[in-house]
């Protein structure tokens, strides 16, 4: 069924318009603020699903996720996170992806599930190791440090702590982040020598700090991290007198500024120097301030560290009543975590199986289809490219369940199976989109084995009252041209999506063949 694109070629475009313009907005939001608005993260979801373009839900997601960070809802956080990586495994935001799985690492590390947090860090680093992205790589070793240094593992620790220090020390502009973060790898690395029993060599790190902080805006120092070292680097050279000044300093920051979760490293390292030194009245006082804080409560695994430490070293200053109160609050709060981090390993050993099950499915169909536009070239024949689409399938799912859900797939594969047969390739190609690939078809017998899918889906009989015509159906874009060289795969399938695009905008429910010259192949 050919139509004139003129007036579903405008509404594309402003489709188009209004979508960049609000992944530009998000991003502006996270420059300037931090975290996205409530507002551009639903519009971003209302596109994705209007549109069921499951990368845009991804990002929907990935955005939401880090909302939901900054508003504490954690548990939030986790399951948006998993869902946008499974959304974007098959796209091109390879920066997304790395930054979703590291920030599934911070969370587990300041809960300390330390061997999930490696985990997720590695699945990060391996990201960026394959698609170049250094900058985020390099936060990603140096979480991966911070996680083996609490583990104990200070050797490793240290190795991965060198590598970025000789990354960052190559960085010649003066990027406020990268200054941040160079800072911050410094301290840990400082603090993981002493561990070490290093201190010539921790000192050599103090003096480096030094000597970048002669030139710098204290705007740029991350003091929480920084004194903290300082008054442990003091401390061991037995200045306790400076060492204390410098925690005042660790102290006054940690309670100017916003208690989050790339914070709590720091805080456990605060924390740990003021229970080793034995000063048991502001380990206390710290603790009592942390505890008002919402996000500290949020989090699990932080709290039960503070509880437990405050159990071992300032029972003296509880009475035996308190004493008592935060033991139970300690075992009842343990429970809770144990379930929380369960699920989070369960999902997680589902993601993982998820994703395996993609990349292998996504395998098999690309080696099929590269070798049908080679077969299609090289006999100058035309291979056609069908995307297939059930209408309202997310509505089907609110409404009828998960299991309707999948039978309402099975139905639509068996029909397009069935279509298929012998002569093309059918494969579920995303949640609710199919693929389907015919060679030597011309347009007519292409629009006749379309019409006929249109007809034997509506012949299910499907009941579907969140449809526009009360059952179940399907749109389908379609492109059948001769491949030429130079033509990838990919050029076909992008052009069959923009026909499937212009359809949904037009009418659901019908098919539509790109007409010659309308997409560049």
């Amino acid at each position: 069924m050919k139509r004139t694109a003129e007036g579903g070629g405008s509404r594309m475009k402003r489709n188009r318009k209004a979508v960049r313009a609000c992944l530009e907005n998000l991003e502006i939001q996270l420059n300037v603020m931090g975290y996205p608005d409530a507002a551009s993260c639903k519009e971003l979801m209302h596109h994705a699903r209007r549109l069921k373009n499951m990368e845009l839900e991804g990002l929907a997601y990935y955005y939401t996720a880090l909302l939901d960070l900054h508003d504490t809802r954690q548990e939030q956080v986790m399951a948006g996170l998993t869902e946008a990586v499974r959304c974007l495994e098959n796209t091109e935001c390879y920066d997304k992806i790395a930054k979703a799985y590291k920030l599934l690492g911070v969370l587990a590390h300041g809960k300390n599930n330390l061997v999930l947090a490696i985990e997720n860090y590695n699945s990060a680093l391996e990201c960026c190791r394959k698609h170049g992205l250094e900058g985020t790589q390099l936060l990603v070793i140096s979480s991966i440090a911070d996680a083996y240094c609490r583990m104990g593992a200070c050797g490793a620790a240290a190795e991965h702590y060198e590598r970025c220090l000789e990354e960052y020390r190559k960085i010649k502009d003066e990027n406020q982040r990268n200054e941040w973060n160079y800072f911050l790898v410094l301290a840990a690395y400082g603090n993981c020598l002493l561990t070490m029993g290093r201190i010539a060599d921790a000192g050599n790190i103090e003096a480096e700090i030094w000597e970048v902080l002669y030139y710098r805006s204290p705007s740029v120092v991350p003091k929480l991290a920084v004194y903290t070292f300082f008054a442990a680097m003091r401390m061991q050279l037995g200045e306790s007198e400076k060492a204390q000044e410098y925690v005042d300093i660790a102290v006054n920051d940690l309670k100017d500024v916003a208690v989050e979760v790339h914070r709590f490293g720091n805080i456990m390292d605060l924390l740990t120097y003021l229970a080793g030194i034995g000063d048991k009245k502001r380990l206390s006082e710290v603790m009592r301030f942390l505890e008002r804080q919402e996000s500290v409560r949020a989090n699990g695994g932080l709290y039960l560290q503070m509880l437990l430490m405050r159990l071992q070293h300032c029972k003296e200053q509880l009475s035996q009543e308190e004493y008592l109160a935060d033991t139970r609050e300690f075992f009842k709060l343990y429970s809770q975590y144990q379930k929380e981090e369960n699920r989070q390993i369960l999902r997680t050993v589902e993601l993982r199986a998820k994703l395996k099950n993609i990349r292998r499915e996504q395998q098999k169909i690309s080696k099929q289809n590269e070798e049908l536009l080679a077969e299609a070239r090289e006999k100058e024949q035309a291979l056609g490219v069908v995307l297939v689409d059930i209408d309202y399938f997310k509505e089907y799912n609110d409404a009828y369940g998960h299991q309707e859900g999948d039978n309402c797939i099975k139905a639509v594969a068996w029909v397009l199976e069935t279509a298929v047969q012998e002569e093309g390739f059918a494969a579920r190609y995303g949640g609710d989109e199919f693929i389907l690939l015919f060679i030597g078809k011309s347009d007519r017998q292409m629009e006749q084995i379309l019409q006929g899918i249109e007809e034997s889906v509506e012949g299910l009989a499907m009941l579907h009252e969140r449809s526009e015509n009360g059952h179940v159906s399907v749109t389908q874009g379609c492109v059948n041209r001769i491949p030429v060289s130079g033509n990838r795969l990919w050029d076909f399938m992008s052009a069959a999506d923009g026909a499937l695009y212009y359809q949904k905008a037009q009418k659901k429910g019908r098919h539509y063949i790109c007409a010659a010259g309308q997409y560049t192949i």
